[in-house]
């Protein structure tokens, strides 16, 4: 299987994947393909903020906001929180600069952050790994009160971030297109890696990066952020189209909490805690 993501274009399919999604197409198609969308994935839309006539395009309910009653975010500030709804790939301490992947394959955190000055901040540090379901909301939030400092965009592959990716491709997450928000928080440095697969048009920010077309032809872009400041719980960004994030902690400074591996996280869920 995974073959054919190496023979076939998928970079440019995922792009027109994308093209399509933002298109404005008739109503009665478009409320049908959802209909359809809704039912096979099991999308909740009891949550959803918008009733099913109030979306404009695929993109635009892919991105649907949700009722703030649903996400409650936990309110200790030494409780760090999931910034996603996800199911948990893997998650612990990066042993001198390896993170694993799944058991069995683990990749580079120098490889996977290319700024020599900040990919230091992490070796030896701590990570989770979330991974979001085509059902689920894909709005990115905070896991914690912090000041973006930088943000790192690196071109890439597009290989799917499933199971099939996750088991078969080595070094999945630092061949794949990323973006990358780096924080100064009270525990230190931490980076939300956003990272991108098959299928995904774009992962935009809400902080602006002012990048040319020129730019974007670098194979890794690196931008100093001037301070902005972010409380937890507060959205980061949002995937159009559905992957995975892995958040990075400097050094051994948290403590995982009442959580294992393929587990289902809400966004504002506590997975964490900050050691005294």
């Amino acid at each position: 299987m995974i073959i054919l993501f190496k023979i076939l274009p998928i970079k440019l399919i995922s792009r027109f994947t994308g093209y399509l999604a933002d298109r404005k197409l008739p109503k009665w198609f478009l409320n049908w393909f959802l209909k359809f969308y809704i039912k096979f994935f099991q999308v909740n839309m009891e949550e959803a903020q918008y009733p099913l006539p109030h979306y404009s395009s695929v993109n635009d309910f892919f991105t649907r906001p949700i009722k703030k009653d649903y996400r409650p975010i936990h309110s200790d500030p030494e409780i760090i929180v999931s910034p996603v709804d996800g199911v948990i790939v893997e998650y612990g301490d990066i042993i001198d600069d390896q993170a694993l992947q799944i058991k069995g394959l683990s990749y580079s955190i120098r490889e996977l952050i290319q700024n020599k000055d900040l990919q230091e901040k992490f070796i030896n540090g701590q990570f989770i790994t979330l991974y979001l379901s085509p059902k689920d909301y894909h709005r990115i939030h905070t896991a914690l009160d912090g000041t973006v400092i930088a943000s790192e965009y690196n071109r890439g592959k597009l290989f799917p971030v499933n199971d099939i990716g996750l088991h078969k491709v080595k070094n999945l997450f630092t061949v794949n297109e990323r973006l990358t928000t780096f924080f100064q928080t009270q525990i230190g440095h931490h980076a939300l890696v956003k990272v991108g697969a098959t299928n995904v048009g774009r992962i935009k920010t809400c902080y602006d990066i002012p990048w040319t077309k020129q730019d974007m032809k670098n194979k890794s872009l690196f931008k100093t952020i001037n301070n902005i400041s972010y409380k937890k719980g507060d959205e980061l960004a949002r995937f159009e189209m559905g992957s995975t994030v892995v958040l990075l902690f400097e050094g051994r400074k948290i403590t995982f909490q009442n959580i294992q591996s393929n587990q289902k996280l809400l966004m504002g869920q506590p997975f964490a805690g900050i050691k005294p």
